[in-house]
């Protein structure tokens, strides 16, 4: 089978799977993404934010910093979360025994070889993830580190001459897990409104002071890819 259509085949299976959908962004990628789920330790679950490489070649992710304690430094993050992950994992292996139950009852060939294909493709999404399910969730949470905390804050800061909550972790990613630039096609963009008339394949590399009116999307472990428009501070 081509390889391209066994990426459609995972594609499907993936958001096909027994027990409903399973968000993308809330499965194990061996390369973290932004806006893919992470975690803390055994408790948790946030997003992964932006993405920074330093002059040294390492790399560093931004999350919510209500995501961890007050003593975070040196904690581990795992991606995805340790939630995420049990629930990615038990869905595939139970995807997984319904189409082989299905292929020993069906009778028809060409039926049987395309579930057939399907069970190949699953495979595909299996065979990465097993070796990380540990034998307790100690171990589990060890196998899917990602980084750890080199940064939290969570105060009251001046921004501006206004009184906010500066909120915020930084980890530092693990070389194997290290993000990798994919570039972004934003999903299911606004096509009416104020919001419809902006050109977001355009604004995925801008970075500006926060203000007012302000055009913006956000994507979140729980919510997906959201737009919005700055109407407070």
């Amino acid at each position: 089978m081509l390889d391209s259509q066994k990426k459609v085949n995972s594609l499907l299976i993936c958001s096909l799977t027994l027990g409903g959908p399973h968000p993308l962004n809330q499965r194990w990628v061996k390369n973290v993404q932004s806006g893919y789920s992470i975690g803390r330790g055994k408790r948790g679950s946030g997003t992964a934010g932006i993405f920074q490489r330093k002059s040294d070649g390492s790399i560093y992710g931004l999350t919510a910093g209500n995501l961890f304690s007050n003593n975070a430094i040196g904690r581990s993050v795992q991606q995805p979360s340790l939630k995420d992950f049990n629930t990615y994992h038990r869905k595939l292996f139970d995807l997984r025994y319904q189409i082989q139950d299905r292929i020993k009852k069906l009778t028809d060939d060409l039926t049987r070889e395309i579930n057939k294909a399907d069970l190949a493709a699953l495979s595909d999404l299996i065979d990465p993830i097993t070796p990380l399910a540990g034998a307790d969730e100690n171990e589990t949470c060890k196998n899917i580190k990602v980084g750890e905390i080199t940064m939290r804050e969570l105060s009251v800061v001046n921004y501006n001459n206004r009184q906010c909550v500066s909120e915020f972790a930084i980890f530092r990613v693990n070389e194997e897990r290290r993000a990798v630039d994919r570039g972004w096609i934003p999903p299911n963009a606004p096509v009416g409104g104020e919001l419809g008339k902006v050109n977001w394949h355009s604004m995925t590399d801008k970075f500006s002071e926060l203000e007012f009116d302000q055009k913006v999307r956000k994507n979140g472990r729980t919510t997906g890819t959201t737009y919005g428009i700055v109407g407070g501070l």
